[in-house]
C-alpha cells in the first residue's frame, strides 16, 4: 500500500512535498510506515518526544503535547491548524502559505498547506456535483436596446444624486497604489489556474460547472457570483446555490455584430443583474455595446435593460435603489451613469476625462479609478446596501470531527518535524491514525516522514533546502562600491576587439567555448515555472519560501546555483546546500519613476560561484532613466562573511556573464540604450575594458586563447566574435 507513497517522496525534494499530497495512498500504522521505511532508510534509532502527557489515550496510544507557541511562526502554524480542523480550508491554505513564505524551513506547515488545499479541492468538488444537479435557468436573449418589461419591486430607499469631490490626474501604472489609498478591496477578480496559481475560491464555491472551470468571482455582501464561461453560479455560505445560463444574453445581435462578455454580475433578491459589453469600439456593432439588464431568477424572463454604451467598467455599485456604473473607449464620450435600479433608466450621467475602470465604494463616497483621472464622489443623501440575495438554506453540512486528543497528535507531529524526529513522528501518527484524523493530513504528514527517513539513510543523494534559514544581505550602495582593498595585482592592459566575421548560429556560438565558464543556465519561462524542466535533476525543488524556481545554472564541476523568484539563491555543491541568501535588498533601486514602479525591480539574472565568492547579476526591470540610472549591477559577495566585496558601475550587466580566470565579460543593453560589452576585474569590479554593441546581449561563451579568450557574444540582432587579450595584442 505504500510503494506510490514511498516512490513519490524519493522523487520529490522537501520543499515540493505538498505538492504531491493529492496523489498519495492513505497512510498505515507505525509499524507499517517503519517497515516500508525501512526498506528505503535503515530502521531509525526511536528518540523520545519532550513534552507533557495528557489524559487522553486512544488505544492505548498516549499522546504527550509538546510545549505551547512561543515563537511568531508556531501561533501562525497554529492558527493555520485551527482554520484546517474547523473546517475553514480556503483560511487555512492563505494561512499556510504565508507562513511558508516566512518560515521556508517548516516542513509540517508545507506538508499540511497540501492538505488544506486538498480538503479545499475536495470541499468545491462537493458544490460542484450538488450544483451540476441543477438544472441553469437560460435567461432570454438581450434586446440590444433600453426596454422596460416589468419594474423591480424595491423597499422605499431615498435615490441618491453623486457629486464630484474631487478629480486628479493619476499616473496611468499606479493602481496599486490608489487602491491602497482607497483602502478597498476590488469586488471582480480573474481566476487564473496552472502552475503559477491564482484566486483561491471559498469552499462553497463549485470548481467547475458541467465541466466548464471557474473563470472570474464577483464577490459582494452577501454572496458571490462566478462566471463559468456562458454559464453563472450564485453561491454563499450555508446557502443553496443557483445557475444560470447566460449565452443568450451574450450572443450577436447579428452577424455584423460582436458578442458580449459578462464584465460583473449581482443577484439582487430573486433578480440576476449582469453587465455585459465588448471591448471595441461602438462603431463595430451600430453602437449595440455596454448594457447593463435584469432578469428574472426564476424563468430568466428580461424584467429591464438599458441603453446602449451605459457600462463596460470592470464592476458596478449598487447602492440602495441605484446602480452606478460607467462607459469610456478612447476617443468614444467618458461618462458615470447613475442608473434606476428598479427600471434601468439613467437618473444621473457624469461626464468624465476617461473611461472609469473601477468604481469603489467606502462610507458615503464614490472613489472611481479611470485611465488618467482618479474622482472621488460624494453621494447624497448616502450609499446604502444593496438588498439581500435570495439563496435557500442549504442543507446542514457533516460536522468536521475533530477532539483534544487529535488536535495534542497533529501539534506532536509537526513539533516531531521540526526536530526531525522520525520515531517520534511514527508515534504521533499512529495516534492520528486511531484519534479518526482527516485522510489529507495524515497522507501529507506520512509523506514527510518517508522522506526525513530516506534522507537521514542517504543524505548526499537529495537536495534539501530546509537545513538552514535564508540568509538577507545587507542591501548593497546603488553605485561603484569597493568594501576592501584588492588582494592581487591589477590587471596589465587588455583589448577587447571584434573580428570582422561574424557568428552564423547558435552551433559555431558553442562550438569550442568551454562549458566550466560558459557556467550552463536553465531558466524556465513563466508560464512553465512551478514544475521543473524534463532536463532538471528530479530533485531539484520547483518552489521555495512561495516563490516558483527561475533558474538552474551550472557553476563550475559540481556546483549548482537555484534562483527563486528572481529573490533567493540556493548555492549547493552536489546535493548539499552550502548556502542560501535572500538577495531581495538587491532588486529594490532607492527611487523609481511613480508611473513605472511596478517595473522598476532587478531580480537576480544570473551569477557564478568561485572559491567563496559569489558573483551576481540584477537585471531586469524597466529602462534605466525610470530608475534613475539605477540598474544592471554586477555585485561579488563574500559568502563566508555575506557581506558585499563590491558593486560594479550601474548598466554593465543585463543577463548572463563568463569568468576568465581573474576576468568577468559581461555586457549590459536595453532597447534604445546604449549597448556594450563590459570586461570587469574580479578583485574590485571595475571596468577594464569595453566594445559597442549592435543591440542587448543575451548570451556570452568563452573559449580559452593563451593568456585571453575568445568571447562569442549573441545580441538581439547578430552574433559576433571578440578576442580578449592581455599586453595590448590581439588581432582582427
Amino acid at each position: 500500500m505504500h510503494h506510490h507513497l514511498r516512490r513519490r517522496s524519493l522523487r520529490l525534494g522537501l520543499v515540493t512535498l505538498a505538492s504531491a499530497v493529492a496523489c498519495a495512498e492513505p497512510s498505515g500504522s507505525s509499524s507499517e510506515r517503519r517497515e516500508h521505511a525501512g526498506e528505503v532508510a535503515g530502521e531509525v534509532a526511536p528518540r523520545e518526544a519532550p513534552g507533557r502527557p495528557v489524559e487522553v489515550v486512544a488505544a492505548s496510544v498516549t499522546c504527550e503535547a509538546p510545549p505551547a507557541p512561543s515563537t511568531v511562526s508556531e501561533r501562525a502554524r497554529a492558527a493555520a491548524v485551527d482554520a484546517m480542523l474547523a473546517g475553514r480550508p480556503e483560511q487555512a491554505v492563505l494561512d499556510f502559505e504565508a507562513l511558508i513564505r516566512a518560515s521556508p524551513r517548516d516542513l509540517g506547515a508545507q506538508a499540511l498547506a497540501g492538505a488544506a488545499r486538498e480538503l479545499l479541492a475536495a470541499s468545491q468538488e462537493r458544490v460542484a456535483a450538488l450544483s451540476d444537479q441543477i438544472e441553469p435557468v437560460r435567461v432570454e436573449p438581450l434586446p440590444r436596446a433600453a426596454r422596460i418589461v416589468e419594474r423591480l419591486r424595491l423597499a422605499g430607499v431615498d435615490p441618491v444624486t453623486l457629486t464630484i469631490s474631487s478629480a486628479k490626474a493619476n499616473l496611468i501604472t499606479d493602481d496599486a497604489d490608489w487602491l491602497a489609498r482607497v483602502g478597498v478591496e476590488p469586488p471582480g477578480r480573474r481566476v487564473f489556474r496552472g502552475r503559477g496559481g491564482g484566486t483561491v475560491l471559498p469552499p462553497y464555491v463549485a470548481s467547475a460547472l458541467r465541466g466548464r472551470p471557474a473563470q472570474a468571482i464577483y464577490t459582494h455582501a452577501d454572496h458571490v457570483v462566478v462566471v463559468y464561461g456562458d454559464l453563472v453560479g450564485v453561491f454563499a455560505a450555508g446557502r443553496s446555490p443557483r445557475a444560470f445560463d447566460v449565452s443568450a444574453a451574450m450572443a450577436s445581435s447579428s452577424e455584423a455584430a460582436p458578442g458580449l462578455d459578462l464584465l460583473f454580475a449581482q443577484l439582487v433578491g430573486d433578480t440576476l443583474v449582469v453587465q455585459l459589453a465588448y471591448n471595441g469600439y461602438a462603431s463595430e456593432s451600430g453602437e449595440q455595446n455596454a448594457y447593463v439588464a435584469a432578469f428574472d431568477g426564476g424563468d430568466g424572463r428580461l424584467r429591464w435593460s438599458s441603453e446602449a454604451l451605459v457600462g463596460n467598467s470592470q464592476n458596478f455599485v449598487i447602492a440602495g435603489s441605484r446602480l452606478i456604473t460607467g462607459y469610456g473607449f478612447t476617443d468614444e464620450p467618458d461618462a458615470l451613469f447613475v442608473l434606476d435600479l428598479a427600471s434601468g433608466e439613467t437618473a444621473q450621467r457624469i461626464a468624465l476625462k476617461s473611461g472609469p475602470q473601477q468604481i469603489l465604494a467606502r462610507g458615503d463616497e464614490l472613489f472611481v479609478r479611470t485611465y488618467n483621472t482618479d474622482y472621488v464622489l460624494r453621494a447624497a443623501p448616502g450609499l446604502t446596501a444593496a438588498p439581500a440575495a435570495s439563496l435557500a438554506p442549504a442543507p446542514p453540512a457533516s460536522a468536521h470531527p475533530s477532539s483534544a486528543e487529535l488536535r495534542c497528535f497533529l501539534d506532536a507531529a509537526l513539533a516531531a518535524i521540526d526536530r526531525r524526529d522520525v520515531s517520534a513522528l511514527d508515534r504521533a501518527l499512529d495516534g492520528l491514525d486511531k484519534a479518526g484524523a482527516e485522510g489529507a493530513a495524515t497522507r501529507a504528514l506520512s509523506g514527510v516522514r518517508l522522506d526525513l527517513a530516506a534522507r537521514a539513510a542517504d543524505p548526499k543523494r537529495w537536495i534539501d533546502l530546509s537545513t538552514q534559514d535564508p540568509i538577507a544581505v545587507a542591501a548593497p550602495p546603488w553605485a561603484y562600491h569597493l568594501a576592501r582593498p584588492a588582494e592581487r595585482p591589477r590587471p596589465g592592459p587588455l583589448r577587447l576587439l571584434r573580428r570582422r566575421a561574424p557568428i552564423d548560429s547558435v552551433e559555431e556560438l558553442d562550438a569550442g567555448s568551454d562549458p566550466a565558464l560558459a557556467g550552463e543556465a536553465v531558466f524556465i519561462a513563466p508560464v512553465e515555472q512551478g514544475a521543473l524542466p524534463s532536463s532538471a535533476r528530479p530533485d531539484i525543488p520547483s518552489s521555495y519560501a512561495g516563490e516558483t524556481l527561475r533558474a538552474i545554472i551550472r557553476s563550475g564541476e559540481a556546483g549548482l546555483l537555484l534562483v527563486y523568484g528572481g529573490r533567493y539563491l540556493a548555492i549547493l555543491e552536489g546535493s548539499t546546500t552550502t548556502d542560501l541568501l535572500d538577495l531581495d535588498a538587491f532588486r529594490r533601486p532607492p527611487a523609481a519613476d511613480p508611473a513605472w514602479r511596478a517595473f522598476a525591480e532587478q531580480d537576480v539574472t544570473y551569477a557564478q560561484v568561485v572559491g567563496r565568492t559569489l558573483y551576481v547579476s540584477n537585471g531586469g526591470g524597466s529602462y534605466a532613466r525610470d530608475v534613475f540610472g539605477k540598474k544592471g549591477f554586477l555585485s561579488a559577495i563574500d559568502l563566508d562573511q555575506k557581506a558585499l566585496i563590491w558593486r560594479s558601475d550601474p548598466l554593465v550587466a543585463s543577463w548572463s556573464f563568463v569568468i576568465v580566470d581573474d576576468l568577468i565579460v559581461t555586457g549590459y543593453g536595453f532597447t534604445d540604450e546604449p549597448d556594450h560589452l563590459f570586461v570587469l576585474w574580479t578583485e574590485t569590479g571595475e571596468k577594464l575594458a569595453q566594445s559597442p554593441l549592435d543591440s542587448a546581449p543575451s548570451r556570452i561563451r568563452a573559449e580559452r586563447r593563451g593568456e585571453g579568450a575568445l568571447i562569442r557574444v549573441t545580441t538581439y540582432k547578430s552574433a559576433s566574435y571578440f578576442d580578449l587579450t592581455r599586453g595590448g595584442g590581439g588581432r582582427r
